[in-house]
């Protein structure tokens, strides 16, 4: 998808992939759609590390917190990307019995706007 491009629809349910290692192939990330166009232009910027899922599933799961405490947002997105193209770390604090998975992954530095593959818009619920 060219940065340029709109915002795909949802795809179908996704299933994680992983390399040799058992590391992720893909990673996602949700946030308000509002934000797509600066993520796109600029990376996601980091401020207390940036939280990916290997399933955009999973990743719901993670911002279930987020997405109670912010209702003006109403429209959601997963940014897709690579993992080959940043340094990450299997993430420890969140519960697993409380988000529903363990699929949590932190990048501690700025995710470049070149490491982004894809921008999938969100229905809750769909």
């Amino acid at each position: 998808m060219s940065k340029e491009s709109s915002v795909s629809t949802s795809p179908e349910i996704s299933h994680a992939e992983v390399d040799s290692d058992g590391r992720p192939v893909t990673f996602y990330h949700l946030t308000p759609l509002s934000n797509v166009t600066s993520i796109l232009r600029e990376g996601l910027k980091c401020t207390f590390g940036n939280y990916f899922s290997s399933t955009i599933e999973h990743a719901g799961g993670l911002m279930t917190f987020h997405i109670i405490t912010m209702p003006e947002a109403t429209e959601w997105a997963a940014i897709e990307v690579d993992p080959s193209m940043v340094e990450y770390e299997q993430s420890n604090d969140h519960s697993a019995s409380f988000f529903g998975t363990d699929d949590s992954w932190v990048v501690w530095e700025p995710v470049p706007p070149e490491a982004i593959v894809n921008v999938w818009k969100i229905e809750f619920g769909n």
